[in-house]
């Protein structure tokens, strides 16, 4: 028996953002791939960075992302509760703020999110480690009160700490992320956040 995709048996939610165009929008952000095999290696492509995943989970979180419900003791933190991205602002040189949306994952009152070790924000932060974050939408609309905090590189183990706090809260599509990222040889780093009082 054929099995055929059943676009009414999809939750509203997600018919809604499939109907606007979201995933046509979202795979074609990478190569403007014109075949269907280039549209979806371009977004595979993509899945190396914190913003590709999000970017590529877009496709199906509405269907696939299931919160795990984490606590966060600290009343700062109390506004990520229950919340998928935040949106990291670093400073350049010149005082000029840069924002991106990220994934986040929090333990003990600390958030971790990564990110390839190239990217802008990493040398900012190595600069200057003082960054403001709000909960935010995907695509970074702001959603919460701004916090101050401090961002620090982590070593090698908690690295592969925040990792894993990450694949538990985000699942496969962190997974798909870890395994682009192994094959096209990114180097990636993991930022610790924690909120100044």
């Amino acid at each position: 028996m054929s099995h055929r995709w059943d676009r009414r048996a999809v939750a509203p939610s997600a018919r809604t953002q499939l109907s606007q165009g979201t995933l046509r929008e979202t795979l074609y952000t990478s190569d403007n791939a014109k075949s269907t095999t280039a549209w979806l290696v371009g977004a595979f492509r993509l899945c190396g960075t914190s913003t590709g995943v999000i970017l590529c989970g877009n496709i199906t979180s509405s269907l696939y992302v299931q919160h795990t419900g984490m606590t966060m003791h600290n009343h700062p933190l109390a506004p990520f509760a229950g919340q998928r991205y935040l949106n990291l602002e670093s400073v350049k040189r010149d005082g000029t703020p840069v924002q991106t949306p990220v994934w986040f994952a929090e333990e003990h009152g600390v958030l971790y999110v990564y990110t390839l070790a190239n990217a802008g924000k990493v040398k900012r932060i190595r600069r200057n480690a003082r960054i403001r974050i709000p909960p935010c939408t995907m695509r970074g609309n702001v959603i919460g009160p701004w916090v101050e905090a401090e961002a620090t590189i982590v070593d090698a183990r908690t690295a592969a700490h925040g990792h894993a706090l990450l694949r538990h809260k985000y699942g496969w599509m962190k997974r798909v992320g870890d395994l682009f990222s192994r094959l096209l040889h990114r180097e990636r780093v993991v930022i610790a956040i924690q909120v100044l009082a």
